[in-house]
């Protein structure tokens, strides 16, 4: 993923770097048509968050240490349709 990093701070050799998190669906994810199931993006969030935490090296134990249970969001899935 080289060139990819984006700078969230200054413009120098001291900026931090984020690179986007990638998540290739592996075949257990998906039913029998290749179709992954909405149940995986909440994971797949929890992986991009634990990535971005690493990146800018927070732990858990630092969130806690500052009075911080985590980050939390809103996930809306559209409906497509029911059977």
């Amino acid at each position: 993923m080289a060139g990819k990093e984006i700078r969230i701070y200054g413009e120098d050799e001291s900026a931090i770097k984020i690179r986007p998190y990638e998540h290739h669906a592996k075949y257990y994810e998906t039913d029998q048509m290749g179709i992954i199931h909405h149940s995986n993006y909440i994971k797949w969030m929890e992986e991009a968050r634990m990535d971005l935490m690493e990146q800018i090296g927070l732990s858990y134990k630092q969130m806690e240490e500052m009075d911080q249970s985590g980050i939390v969001g809103v996930l809306r899935v559209p409906q497509y349709g029911s059977f």
